[in-house]
This record gives C-alpha cells, sequence and structure tokens, in this order.
C-alpha cells in the first residue's frame, strides 16, 4: 500500500516536471513578431547638402562668385554694392536657390546675377532680385538654363535676359527700366516663356528673338509692345495681352516671318496687333461673337 502511494506520488511528480519543461521549451522555440523591427534609425546630425551665401562683410567681397559646379542657397537677404554684380556664376552646372529671400542692389550697382564668361545648366529661383543698376538677371551668356518663381522688379536694364535653349517659369516682371523678359537667341535655340506675368516695365514686356515659344503668360500696361517678337520660328499661343497708353505700343508685334500667333486674348482693338505677312497667325475674331476659328486670336 505505502509502494502504490509512494509510485502515485512519484508519477505525479514527474508529470508536473514534463508539463514545466514543456512549458520552457515553447518559450525558448516560440517566435518573434511576424513584422520584424525596421533597421536602427540613425543618430547622426543631418547635413544640408548646399552652400549658404550670407551677406559678405565688406563690399571688398563682391561679387559673391560662385566658382565651382554645385548648389547653393541665399541663407538671408543680400544687398549689393555700387560698381559691382551682386552674384557672379563661374562655372557650369549650378543651381542658385535663393530660398525666399531677397537680392536687392543699389544706385550705381550692375547686375543681380551675372555670369564671367558664357555658362550653361544654370538654374536660379525662388526668390526676388530687385533694384540693380542693371539687369536683375543677365543670363544672356547662360544656355540651357532654368529660372522660375522669381519676382523680378525695379532693375534698370530690365529683369531678365535669356538665352539658348533656356526655360523661364512662373516669373513675375514689373517695373524695371527696360524689358521685363527678353529670351534671346543662340546657334537657333531660343527658349520658352511661360506662365508668367510682364507689367509696367519701361520697354517691351516679353520680348523674344527667334525659336521661342511663348505661352500662358500675361502683359499688359508696358511702355512697349506686350509681346514683341523679332527673328522667325516663335510660337505666341495662348497669352492675355494688351497695350499700353504709350506711344507704339501694340498688344502683340511680330516683325519678321515664318512664326505662328495663334489662341491668345487680346485687350484692346483689332488695331493693336500688326503681324508682317507670311506668318502663320489666327484670324482675329471679337469675343462678343461665336468663335468660328479654333486657333482665332480673340479681341475683348
Amino acid at each position: 500500500m505505502k509502494r502504490s502511494l509512494l509510485d502515485r506520488a512519484a508519477w505525479a511528480v514527474a508529470g508536473a516536471l514534463a508539463v514545466a519543461l514543456i512549458g520552457t521549451l515553447a518559450g525558448v522555440v516560440r517566435g518573434g513578431p511576424l513584422d520584424p523591427p525596421g533597421p536602427p534609425s540613425s543618430t547622426l546630425p543631418l547635413v544640408e547638402p548646399r552652400t549658404p551665401i550670407r551677406q559678405p562683410a565688406s563690399a571688398a567681397d563682391f561679387p559673391i562668385v560662385i566658382g565651382a559646379a554645385g548648389s547653393y542657397y541665399l541663407a538671408e537677404n543680400i544687398t549689393g554694392v555700387a560698381g559691382k554684380d551682386g552674384i557672379q556664376i563661374d562655372a557650369n552646372a549650378v543651381t542658385l536657390d535663393l530660398n525666399g529671400f531677397a537680392l536687392t542692389g543699389v544706385p550705381g550697382s550692375e547686375h543681380g546675377v551675372a555670369p564671367d564668361v558664357a555658362r550653361h545648366n544654370i538654374r536660379i529661383g525662388h526668390g526676388t532680385v530687385s533694384s540693380w543698376g542693371g539687369i536683375g538677371i543677365n543670363g544672356s551668356n547662360f544656355y540651357d538654363s532654368t529660372y522660375e518663381d522669381l519676382h523680378l522688379y525695379n532693375n534698370a536694364f530690365g529683369g531678365i535676359r535669356a538665352s539658348g535653349n533656356s526655360l523661364i517659369s512662373r516669373i513675375v516682371a514689373t517695373n524695371n527700366g527696360e524689358d521685363g523678359i527678353r529670351m534671346m537667341s543662340f546657334a537657333g535655340l531660343g527658349g520658352i516663356v511661360r506662365d508668367s506675368t510682364a507689367s509696367n516695365n519701361g520697354l517691351d514686356g516679353i520680348q523674344v528673338l527667334g525659336y521661342t515659344v511663348v505661352v500662358d503668360n500675361a502683359s499688359f500696361n508696358n511702355g512697349g509692345s506686350a509681346v514683341h517678337a523679332y527673328g522667325s520660328g516663335n510660337r505666341i499661343d495662348s497669352n492675355n495681352v494688351a497695350k499700353s497708353s504709350g506711344v507704339g505700343s501694340l498688344a502683340i508685334k511680330v516683325e519678321d516671318s515664318n512664326n505662328v500667333i495663334v489662341r491668345n486674348s487680346i485687350r484692346g482693338a483689332n488695331s493693336d496687333v500688326s503681324i508682317v505677312a507670311l506668318n502663320a497667325a489666327g484670324p482675329l475674331e471679337s469675343a462678343g461673337t461665336p468663335m468660328s476659328n479654333p486657333w482665332a486670336n480673340i479681341v475683348y
């Protein structure tokens, strides 16, 4: 009898130990969560990959020279000095982000931004360039370049000049002494001027010198013409334009042949448009009558 009770006790103890052992093993081999944790986050500080540009300490430090390819940004407003450019770009493949700041000239200053010699692949945007004694952005020798989201005003010799397969987009050019926007032509390459506004400039609002697309812009109240085209290969399409009260001002003026002028909205009269022969121009139709030609230029 005693042996039977002992045997039963031993079996009970053995059973309990087996259950405990199985539970322990299950805890060891149990899988973790189905979604493993991500890689450990970096504890290193973020480094700005661009080069900041700040106000020079003295007039002798102007112009600010960008001498190597790369990305640069204004870290504060910059005011120029008489007799010098603000920023001089001496390299190709440069991005200059004004970063919402202003590049401001003074009486007697030169250009806001200019090259030393011909440069290409320049991108400038996102800020204000004003009050320079020359041109706000003198891109006459910048090729294959982009200018976007800029306000250019009160510059003595014009808001912006660009050339050679370049893009001007979302520019506001106002109250500049000469042309608000000028796209020059180089080796048969002009560019694109789009989604921009030119007003109250001393000469033409938008002037192009060949092989340029001028599309979806507004130009009005300029001393010269709202859109003034020289050379061939220009396309003037879907702009909203008006002449000013100045002598000789026109809404659209095309000086040479082999251009396309279509779908523009012209505030004024038919006489506000001057297009020489041998151009593909949509007819002038009144906004008060049903449009008979999808390529018509509408006068209202």
